[in-house]
């Protein structure tokens, strides 16, 4: 049976206009755990599948103090393969890119990547067995790597991957349908699972989201008999959420997220909660968007809250305490969903044209 821990997307040098350099503090916090979470499970292996540092010109101090790290674990073998972004003349760019001028290819950094426990896969050497387990690198494409004699199979791959590609992305098919038993996806910064691979999203998030899903954390996979792909948080990791104000209820849900020290940006809200959003923009945790929109009652909205008044006002069968609660059920979704110009624009087109 092999057991290994899989990450990626730490993006080092990353800032964000909360926490700027301190969200290093954040990162090397949760990577130490992370290994210390492997040494306590007997873990040998771990995988960080692309974009380890945000850009190729993160200051030397941060790099070293990253390998210093994962160096000082020295009974666990470090995966590593480069990131980047659009594919280029057999190359990627962007990130951590494995370009003439990529952080990897540093003198001081080569040092590091010589170390017995660090594994470091690119374009000039994508593949290598370690302790009869073969890693195959992917930089942005399918890997293009002849199967090695080992055991068990790794495929490690930065790049766009999907079941359903709708944007350009590679289907991911193509993928398990390889020897791989498993392959480590990076570049989206949120988990998701396929049969044989999943992506680990960003060890630590640093990106405000509309999606609650997106969280910290890491994947333990185990190969054995089948194929086990777990995923686990970093609950107490801080969080970077955005947020739309619509009602009371939202109101409670940023001010449960100040209390556990995770940080919002409100991209919205509707006027008659003005008082209630700027009570809450007290608190440094909480900033108003560059392009925040206040719902007003005149025009669209107006019209659209008007009927929904006059249509539950009819005796139609509703009990009168759903009333409210259907109101802002479909008030929160319609304001939550569509924007006043794609509203007025399906009217115009559907009755107008």
């Amino acid at each position: 049976m092999l057991k290994l821990f899989h990450t990626s997307d730490i993006h080092i040098g990353a800032r964000n206009r909360y926490l700027g350099d301190k969200l290093f503090d954040e990162q090397k916090k949760f990577l130490k755990r992370l290994y210390n979470n492997a040494r306590d499970e007997d873990v040998k292996y771990i995988v960080i599948a692309g974009d380890v540092f945000d850009s190729n010109y993160v200051g030397s101090n941060l790099v070293e103090e990253f390998f210093e790290i994962i160096g000082y674990y020295n009974d666990i073998y470090t995966v590593i393969i480069p990131g980047g972004g659009k594919s280029h003349r057999q190359e990627v760019t962007g990130h951590d890119a494995y370009t003439m001028d990529s952080v990897y290819r540093r003198p001081d950094v080569r040092q590091y990547l010589n170390r017995e426990n660090i594994i470091f896969l690119s374009p000039d050497s994508p593949s290598k067995v370690v302790d009869n387990i073969a890693f195959y690198g992917g930089f942005f494409e399918i890997p293009n790597v002849s199967k090695l004699n080992a055991a068990f199979h790794i495929g490690v791959v930065h790049g766009p991957f999907s079941d359903v590609p709708t944007h350009g992305e590679i289907s991911v098919d193509k993928l398990e349908s390889m020897f791989f038993d498993y392959i480590c996806l990076g570049h989206y910064h949120s988990f998701k699972k396929f049969n044989k691979c999943a992506y680990s999203g960003s060890l630590v998030q640093y990106e405000f989201s509309k999606k609650r899903l997106s969280s910290s954390g890491y994947i333990c996979v185990t190969i054995g008999s089948e194929l086990n792909i777990d995923y686990r948080i970093f609950k107490d990791a801080p969080g970077f959420y955005k947020k739309e104000i619509l009602d009371l209820e939202d109101i409670k849900w940023v001010e449960d997220k100040i209390q556990r020290g995770d940080f919002v940006e409100i991209i919205g809200y509707v006027k008659e909660l003005k008082t209630q959003v700027e009570n809450l923009l007290e608190n440094p945790n909480i900033k108003l968007s560059d392009g925040v929109i206040e719902y007003e009652r005149d025009g669209i909205y107006g019209i659209i809250e008007d009927t929904i008044d006059e249509i539950l006002s009819m005796d139609i069968g509703f009990a009168k305490d759903l009333i409210d609660d259907i109101k802002v059920f479909i008030l929160k979704n319609i304001r939550g969903n569509l924007t006043k110009p794609k509203i007025e624009e399906f009217l115009k087109n559907k009755y107008l044209s």
